[in-house]
């Protein structure tokens, strides 16, 4: 708190004498007025004190009757009004700043807005000043400095709980796949032809039938020995060592053309 004082006195005033009013001006003081106080700006009265360590005083109050002293503490910007005691029309000092030096230490304040020079920095005890940080798809706080800096980062795999083994396997690479069942174009085939009749000159029904393995070795001597190779329905010749042949696959005579 910070105390106001002075002496009720208002300037421009004559003074009367023999009654003829002297034509110099001079300032007139005046006693037992009554002082009130209100918040800056405002028709609010002003919570005041007699002292400085904090006992109440009435507002308004009265000014010195033999003097016209006054004085009262109080902290903040205020307006004062002084009116009575032989004052005709009421008049004020407008916007008084009462500021108590010791106040002017950030650890003694308890309202407004520091700037943010004055905000000390965080710790990992003590809190701080800390600067914002926009927004960024994909990305979560990962830290903030010391500096009141905080810094983001996009997040791994690890970093999220529950999710599934999968989560972390490409299961685009087919060594990889545990468990489940490929669609028919994704599996390396190898077949096991089954021989059939075998009449030169005509086209006869063969049976493919998909098996495991690397490779699809055609094993089929007997075909061999009468001219015939397994071929696709669309007559694309298969070699022995050809890895794919589609079921209902027909025999087809190719005489010349041996496995």
């Amino acid at each position: 708190m910070q105390s106001a004082q002075g002496f009720c006195q208002l300037g421009g005033q004559t003074v009367t004498t023999g009654g003829v009013a002297s034509t110099t001006k001079v300032m007139q003081s005046f006693v037992a007025t009554t002082v009130s106080v209100f918040n800056a700006g405002t028709a609010t009265l002003s919570t005041i004190y007699s002292d400085n360590i904090g006992t109440p005083l009435a507002n308004p109050f009265t000014a010195d009757a033999s003097t016209g002293y006054w004085r009262f503490y109080a902290a903040g910007r205020v307006d004062i009004q002084f009116s009575g005691g032989g004052i005709a029309t009421p008049f004020s000092i407008f916007d008084v700043l009462l500021a108590d030096p010791s106040a002017l230490n950030a650890s003694a304040l308890t309202s407004g807005t520091v700037p943010a020079a004055r905000l000390p920095n965080p710790s990992a005890s003590t809190l701080g000043g800390v600067q914002s940080h926009a927004a960024v798809a994909t990305q979560f706080l990962t830290g903030i400095s010391t500096g009141g800096v905080p810094s983001a980062a996009q997040p791994s795999a690890s970093d999220i709980a529950g999710l599934a083994a999968s989560a972390t396997t490409d299961t685009t690479n087919a060594a990889n796949l545990s468990t489940g069942t490929l669609p028919a174009a994704r599996p390396r085939q190898s077949f096991n032809c089954v021989a059939a009749r075998l009449e030169p000159g005509r086209r006869i029904p063969g049976t493919c039938t998909s098996g495991a393995g690397a490779s699809g070795t055609l094993a089929c001597p007997v075909w061999h020995r009468q001219g015939w190779r397994a071929a696709r329905s669309a007559g694309h010749t298969l070699t022995p060592s050809c890895p794919r042949l589609a079921a209902s696959s027909s025999l087809v005579r190719r005489p010349l053309t041996r496995c």
